[in-house]
């Protein structure tokens, strides 16, 4: 399985970001939502205005039910790139999960806008 022989290099070097990502992915494929959230962190040390990264996050932290953490990385990925395909769909969800309605109608509006055009 490539996330046990990923775990297995990790103790031999450093990864780099782009390995970070490929773990982090290997993870969100097995479900296993914090190990995928750890993983894109540990990758936005080194490219922390990676707007592709900061969604990666929030949608990991998302699926780890962790809706208030999930927020701040997708703004951030929102104000680098406002198109990005999925950050306002994520935000509607860490929103309405946080108890911030306003916030997720506005989102969702958004992100509908976007599909429509």
């Amino acid at each position: 399985m490539a996330s046990l022989a990923y775990e297995r290099a990790r103790g031999l070097r450093e990864l780099t970001a782009r390995e970070l990502e490929q773990l982090a992915g290997c993870y969100e494929q097995l479900s296993k939502w914090q190990d995928a959230a750890n993983s894109y962190a540990d990758a936005l040390e080194f490219e922390s205005e990676n707007s592709s990264l900061l969604v990666a996050l929030g949608r990991a932290r998302l699926g780890a039910c962790e809706p208030k953490g999930a927020v701040p990385p997708l703004e951030k990925a929102r104000r680098l790139d406002e198109n990005h395909p999925e950050v306002d769909g994520l935000l509607a969800q860490g929103y309405a999960a946080s108890g911030n309605h306003q916030q997720a109608i506005l989102a969702a509006e958004r992100q509908l806008k976007r599909r429509l055009e």
